[in-house]
């Protein structure tokens, strides 16, 4: 241990000797000194900044699904209220179709007066369950209400399917609908995107018209509503394709030099997988992700002017 203490003064008191030598060192352990400190220095905002992005990904995720739990919580209350209808309930119950009807467009006007996009309907408990699609067919017989999105011929909606009882028995279903254009309004008015794609398999729900003059391919057999959603958004997914798609998937977040974008996986009311949800902002502005982007550059900026400045100094 003494020789090498030895050996060590011994080489700086020689180094000190040859000036040149002894500035060239110095020069080289700074910098190298500094290099591994912005390594370290990288590689920590990286970390930072991948966990930010994860974060904000996990929080668009929790915005939708609370979004999705208070659309749930306002069909309940329009449906305890309408099956609180004595009038209609009456009806229900003689199975008098006409008296339904006429019951249920009065309110289904009073919404449109309203301008609220909801639409009232009842199905009756059939021998022959199969004139009813799927998932009424599987209220009816499991006798439990359902909420989801479920695809019509005249686009996507928010569905909820509720049973009404006589005698501990389920005579019928009410349902309670409205078109996902309200998730649209609710991003747009927090700064934020949205976007729904489905896989082409499930285009076949939807009219031959709408699938016609909406409907335009994303990326592999994905599609979107070009009437309702950003252009550009989709536009940058497509453009960026299929492997950029795949890592996104693996990822569950991307960013360019447009949008910061996230997903959640999408499933029909029945639980069957029909696409995504593909939520994001723009990166331009005051926006959260701008501000992430920002500190990077700065760090990296002031880093590398460092270096250059210490270079600067020696020669």
């Amino acid at each position: 241990m003494f020789t090498l203490i030895k050996f060590i003064q011994g080489l700086f008191l020689r180094l000190k000797q040859n000036k040149g030598l002894w500035f060239t060192s110095l020069g080289i352990l700074s910098i190298s000194g500094i290099f591994v400190s912005m390594y370290i220095l990288f590689s920590l905002t990286k970390d930072v900044t991948e966990e930010i992005y994860v974060s904000a990904s996990k929080s668009y995720n929790t915005d939708m699904k609370n979004i999705l739990n208070r659309k749930e919580s306002d069909f309940n209350n329009i449906l305890f209220t309408i099956k609180n209808d004595a009038v209609l309930l009456q009806s229900i119950k003689e199975n008098n179709h006409n008296q339904i009807i006429s019951r249920l467009g009065t309110y289904n006007n009073s919404y449109k007066k309203v301008k609220m996009d909801l639409t009232l309907k009842y199905f009756p408990n059939t021998l022959n369950t199969a004139i009813h699609r799927n998932s009424v067919s599987s209220s009816l017989a499991n006798q439990n209400s359902k909420f989801g999105l479920e695809i019509f011929p005249s686009g996507i909606y928010t569905v909820l399917l509720e049973p009404v009882l006589n005698d501990n028995k389920v005579i019928g279903i009410l349902e309670i609908k409205e078109k996902i254009d309200f998730y649209k309004e609710y991003f747009t008015s927090n700064n934020k995107i949205f976007l729904i794609i489905l896989e082409e398999r499930v285009l076949n729900k939807l009219s031959k018209e709408i699938r016609r003059n909406n409907y335009v391919e994303v990326i592999d057999d994905l599609y979107t509503d070009m009437t309702l959603f950003n252009s550009i958004f989709y536009g940058t997914i497509r453009e960026a394709g299929m492997d950029s798609f795949k890592e996104f998937m693996d990822n569950k977040y991307t960013l360019d030099n447009l949008f910061f974008k996230t997903y959640r996986p999408l499933s029909d009311i029945d639980g069957n997988d029909i696409g995504f949800i593909i939520m994001g902002e723009s990166v331009e502005g005051k926006s959260f992700i701008n501000i992430v982007q920002d500190m990077t550059k700065t760090i990296t900026t002031v880093a590398l002017g460092l270096v250059i400045s210490i270079l600067l100094f020696m020669f």
